[in-house]
């Protein structure tokens, strides 16, 4: 459970004034701490000098692993005491309630932190490959000089850049789909055409009878220059998108909100 919590987009550092601390309790503290950590330290090598000292002074038949057990059974029945004292100081020490709250109230800051630092990251890192598509390699030029299969691999590159589980199927003999996508349960089917015409609408019937052998539940096409009027026609109804390139390009992330919103 959470002690403390920030808003998101107004992420607040914690400060020891914010949980009625001092610089003074908190030196007190890291003081007790420190001897604990000390105390881990050296309790093995006080544990060693007594199994040594046993073993110098053995006068008796007995195996030595007995008096390695003899050894330890001392030092960390006094360790254990000494580990109860400390805690229990601390426990009296003032604020210490409150330093346990600022604790946790720093790692839920680090925490959200990290989260927000990814997040922007993968936005970031969305922003430059959409730039690096629409600039860098001169847009409109660069995607009608790709042949089949590269631009379906450049594609499913896009598709993937926008949350959507992409299998690249092209070059298989998968019945003509170049593309398995699946957003939450649906199952799409994808097909490809790098061409620099507009398709008419036997291309559109072709991916339905592929849809209806396939069984999924949408089938998407996806070329560089646009479609004819009759192609559009054919597959008002059905369930079959028509997209451009640009149209995938400018598609916004999908995420399981604005997919159980529409």
């Amino acid at each position: 459970m959470n002690l403390y919590k920030y808003p998101t987009d107004d992420l607040k550092v914690p400060e020891l004034k914010d949980f009625g601390l001092t610089t003074e309790i908190l030196s007190a503290i890291k003081r007790i701490e420190s001897k604990q950590g000390i105390f881990i330290c050296v309790l093995p090598i006080i544990n060693f000098i007594t199994c040594v000292i046993l073993a110098i002074l053995n006068k008796l038949n007995v195996p030595f692993l007995a008096f390695l057990a003899i050894g330890i059974l001392p030092g960390a029945c006094v360790g254990g005491w000494i580990e109860s004292f400390l805690e229990s100081r601390l426990d009296k020490t003032p604020g210490y309630s409150n330093f346990l709250k600022y604790k946790e109230a720093v790692r839920v800051h680090q925490n959200l932190y990290r989260q927000i630092r990814r997040t922007r990251m993968r936005k970031r890192a969305r922003a430059n490959y959409q730039d690096y598509i629409l600039k860098k390699k001169n847009a409109t030029a660069w995607w009608k000089s790709l042949d089949g299969i590269s631009f379906e691999i450049e594609a499913a590159k896009l598709l993937a850049n926008k949350n959507i589980m992409v299998q690249h199927t092209g070059g298989s003999g998968d019945h003509g789909i170049d593309m398995r996508l699946r957003i939450e349960n649906k199952s799409i089917i994808v097909q490809c055409k790098a061409f620099n015409k507009y398709l008419s609408a036997g291309y559109v019937r072709e991916l339905y009878g592929t849809l209806l052998d396939d069984k999924a539940d949408e089938a998407w096409l996806i070329t560089t220059q646009g479609y004819y009027k009759g192609a559009k026609d054919f597959a008002m109804g059905k369930p079959i998108r028509l997209f451009t390139i640009w149209d995938i390009i400018n598609m916004e992330p999908y995420s399981p909100t604005k997919l159980n919103s529409q």
